[in-house]
This record gives C-alpha cells, structure tokens and sequence, in this order.
C-alpha cells in the first residue's frame, strides 16, 4: 500500500514539474522557452558542432584500434546436410518416445 501511495505521489510531482516548464512564464517565456532560445543560438550551435565532431573522431579512432585487435571472424561452414531418410529416422524415433504417435498425428491434422 506504501509503494502505491509513493506512486501517486511522485507521478502528482512530475506532472506539476512538467506543467510548470511548458506552461508557467518566467519572465516572457516558459522555462521550455528560455531553453530553446538557448539551444537556437550561434554559440550552442558551435558547441554542438564541436561536441560532434570530437566524438565523431574519438569513435574513429576507438572503431580503429578495435578493428586491429580484433580477430576476423569466420563463418562455421556447416557440412550436415539433414537428408530425407534422416528426417523419417527422427520421426520414427520421436513416435517410439512418444509412445506410439497416433494421437500426435491426430492432433497435427
């Protein structure tokens, strides 16, 4: 009951978080507002720029070095070719574990 009170509680408290960064001016904007100003200017356009382009290039550098340590990875080639008199051996078995296989038949129809 404790847990479910907790709930409610903290979903009441991230509503009225959410409702006052859309919708409560601070000044002429919402808080959401001054934000995406700030995201939409020159500099933060630069940062972003900058951010990405030195994680682009520290991911290089890490996707390199892995490629080099890592061992190439060869396919198994698989040699068992499952043929038809394979198949019916199965089925035989299958049916003599299963005491007999009529109703499994039955059913599969």
């Amino acid at each position: 009951m404790f847990k479910l009170i907790r709930f409610i509680i903290a979903i009441v408290i991230l509503a009225l978080a959410a409702y006052m960064v859309f919708f409560v001016p601070v000044g002429s904007l919402t808080l959401w507002g001054h934000l995406s100003a700030i995201w939409s200017t020159e500099e933060a356009r630069n940062m972003r720029d900058d951010i990405k382009s030195s994680v682009g290039h520290v991911s290089d550098e890490i996707s390199e070095r892995n490629a080099e340590k890592a061992p190439e990875k060869e396919k198994p080639v698989s040699s068992d070719r499952i043929t038809d008199s394979d198949r019916r051996n199965l089925k035989k078995l299958i049916k003599s574990k299963s005491g007999g296989g009529d109703r499994a038949d039955e059913n599969r129809r």
